[in-house]
């Protein structure tokens, strides 16, 4: 006697396709697993799973709207992330480096650090006092330091920066930093450090035409 589903020793007929249909939408709609599924999947294996069925893109889209949440990923550097993308739009600032790439690969690497891009002076001066703001501190280095007050090296910099600006044969930068670095005026570290002991550093690198060029 052949066991149940088995017809001459071979294996019976598949299950309809409505019964693999149901299994289908039934591990679609477990969210947890589908979350853990679509973190693994390539740009190309989410559009391709999106066009299957309706639950499948209803799925793709939600997972899309959590992992590419530009807030989200900037919360990490922000307690205010929405200010930062307006002054974003009002100075022409650009992120780039590794953030970047994490915020397209939908990955976090430990101790990273975020590179903002901008160009006109006025937009360096407000950019900085958003840092200031969020409770990020100006560390200059040793070329830096040397421009002027200690107390005060921001200022320093920054005037030198516009020096720079107008003659860069008369001031020339000496800050081994900006070497082979023609389209960069500066590049200013600002730290914020927490109680836990770790730090967060994001990189100011001033244009000197415009913050792509710079990049």
């Amino acid at each position: 006697h052949s066991p149940a589903g088995w017809r001459g020793g071979r294996c019976s007929a598949p299950q309809p396709a409505s019964v693999m249909a149901k299994a289908g939408r039934d591990l679609l709609d477990a969210s947890p697993v589908v979350s853990r599924i679509l973190s693994y999947s390539t740009p190309r294996s989410l559009y391709l799973l999106g066009r299957t069925c309706a639950v499948a893109r209803q799925q793709v889209n939600t997972f899309h709207k959590l992992a590419f949440d530009i807030n989200r990923h900037l919360r990490r550097y922000f307690r205010d992330p929405m200010g930062f993308r307006i002054l974003q739009a009002q100075t022409s600032a650009i992120i780039s480096g590794s953030e970047a790439i994490q915020f397209l690969d939908r990955v976090h690497y430990a101790r990273s650090d975020l590179d903002i891009y901008v160009a006109e002076p006025t937009h360096v001066v407000q950019l900085l006092a958003f840092l200031d703001k969020e409770g990020y501190r100006f560390y200059p280095t040793e070329y830096q330091k040397a421009l002027g007050d200690e107390n005060h090296p921001i200022e320093h910099v920054l005037a030198h920066d516009k020096l720079y600006r107008r003659s860069p044969l008369a001031f020339p930068h000496e800050d081994q930093v900006l070497q082979g670095r023609e389209y960069v005026t500066n590049v200013l570290n600002y730290r914020r450090d927490h109680l836990q002991g770790h730090s967060q550093t994001i990189q100011v690198i001033c244009g000197m035409e415009n913050a792509l060029e710079a990049i």
